[in-house]
């Protein structure tokens, strides 16, 4: 199976969404810390009275820690919400995954809970991996020697400190991650750290064998992605329209005038069909006018500071009659001269910090 876009994937995959909305709407999963720190998904007992024989069976085939588990989730997730798209220039994308993620739990900030991003063409020929399941038969084709990532589905809980993500490759495999920490560490833990950790090879000892580029490539997808959505918090994000407006059109159309029977389908589809998000200037591009910041001495001569984030912290704030009183505050985390990355060129040299 060849998977091109997100689009294509709601287009292979339409008779099977109805299982994602029925669980969406029995709000059937559950999010728990245990007690070691980790995150735990699984399945409200209660919510599955008078489901559908299919369902009941296709989870009770899946460990609550599995990787198919999380993409039911996130597919789920979606069904919430609505699909809301995001798509991003390869340069923003190739500049944006050079960031250091210094920033905590609590500061990390994305448009929406659940939302998909799809990688340009310039950016997904840059990260080809080799395929360690080439030649196997999978979804009913053969796997090719290489693939690579065509979009990525983004969950954030900010209540449990928590995002999963799923890296989804042209060959129709994909990588599930959960991204979170202790909670003692919540206000400490840096996310790269985190995010550092997805590239080793033990975190996925339970999933089909991995190649070290296929590590490589969907870690830098997910740092871009992360540092994407807090520059979209940052700049602004507009609403483009529906996926296909003309088609959307035709489905609002035989819903109002077609037979009931067809009106669940079709609301479905509507429902699926997706709406295109970008940031407010999509020509806005990530780049630095500075050749070297890396020497005190640069710094100095000349007097700006290379883009970076600064992590949020804590500050003691005097108030009351003569300021005698003092509360701690939170200083939210900042992108620092997020205007060095506007410009135009992908050639164009960036210092990160």
């Amino acid at each position: 199976m060849i998977v091109r876009s997100f689009s294509d994937f709601l287009e292979k995959f339409r008779n099977s969404l109805w299982v994602y909305e029925d669980l969406a709407k029995r709000n059937a999963f559950l999010m728990e810390r245990l007690p070691e720190g980790e995150i735990r998904l699984a399945i409200k007992v209660d919510a599955l009275r008078d489901c559908d024989p299919q369902i009941i069976n296709l989870l009770a085939a899946l460990e609550d820690h599995s990787s198919e588990f999380i993409e039911i989730y996130l597919y789920t997730q979606l069904m919430k919400s609505g699909v809301k798209i995001f798509r991003p220039t390869a340069l923003q994308l190739a500049m944006l995954e050079q960031i250091t993620l210094n920033i905590t739990f609590p500061d990390y900030v994305q448009p929406f809970d659940t939302m998909v991003v799809e990688l340009p063409k310039d950016y997904i020929k840059t990260k080809s991996a080799i395929l360690p399941q080439a030649g196997q038969v999978m979804y009913n084709a053969v796997l090719p020697q290489e693939h690579c990532p065509v979009y990525l589905i983004i969950n954030h809980t900010p209540e449990m400190h928590t995002i999963f993500c799923a890296v989804v490759y042209s060959s129709g495999l994909s990588t599930k991650m959960c991204l979170t920490t202790n909670t003692s560490r919540i206000e400490t833990d840096m996310m790269e750290s985190r995010v550092e950790l997805l590239g080793n090879r033990n975190f996925y000892v339970n999933s089909l064998a991995m190649s070290d580029q296929e590590l490589d490539v969907q870690v830098s997808c997910f740092r871009s992605i992360l540092n994407y959505c807090l520059l979209l918090d940052e700049v602004g994000i507009k609403k483009i329209g529906r996926h296909n407006p003309k088609h959307f059109e035709k489905l609002v159309s035989r819903f109002e005038k077609g037979p009931n029977n067809d009106k669940g389908q079709l609301r479905l589809e509507m429902k699926t069909h997706p709406t295109i998000y970008t940031i407010i200037n999509q020509n806005v591009q990530l780049y630095s006018t500075v050749d070297d910041l890396s020497s005190p001495d640069n710094e100095n001569k000349h007097g700006i500071l290379a883009p970076h984030h600064r992590r949020g912290h804590y500050k003691m704030q005097r108030f009351g009659v003569g300021n005698m009183e003092k509360k701690r505050i939170r200083i939210k985390a900042v992108f620092v001269n997020s205007y060095l990355f506007r410009g135009k060129g992908i050639d164009m040299k960036a210092i990160y910090h």
